[in-house]
């Protein structure tokens, strides 16, 4: 988790499919992210924020964000298609009266490598060797 916090001034953070804007004084955002980048959530600590999300079809919407407000990004293979992605972002408010928002955006996995189309893909194979190789093993007298 990485704890963003602004004393004076203004900050802000910019991400695959994100960027939080107007992180001013005395204003903390919690970001944590999974190893593999496929889990993102964002916590407003202290203050406010606006928040511009990325969907993988270019999509893109922003919020306001306040105090204990939370915004979760998931990235995920279709259960459907398996050459597809899902990006999936819900943004639940602290306030209750605001109902929460779920956005889903589906793309096949070849638009998120950004490549052209016509390139076609490249396997590489390292050579096995037929026979095993002995490693040495302890000290040499």
């Amino acid at each position: 988790t990485t704890l963003v916090s602004c004393r004076e001034g203004e900050v802000f953070v910019e991400r695959d499919h994100y960027r939080l804007d107007g992180i001013t004084t005395d204003g903390q955002v919690a970001i944590s992210q999974s190893p593999d980048g496929n889990f993102i959530r964002i916590r407003v600590v202290n203050g406010s924020t606006s928040a511009l999300l990325r969907g993988f079809d270019g999509s893109e919407r922003t919020v306001d964000l306040v105090t204990d407000d939370e915004v979760t990004i998931l990235a995920t293979s279709s259960v459907e298609d398996p050459n597809s992605l899902i990006l999936i972002t819900r943004i639940d408010f602290a306030d209750p009266t605001k109902p929460s928002i779920n956005v889903e955006t589906t793309v096949p996995k070849d638009d998120i490598l950004g490549l052209p189309p016509e390139w076609t893909p490249i396997t590489l194979t390292a050579p096995v060797p037929d026979t095993p190789t002995p490693t040495p093993v302890g000290k040499r007298q």
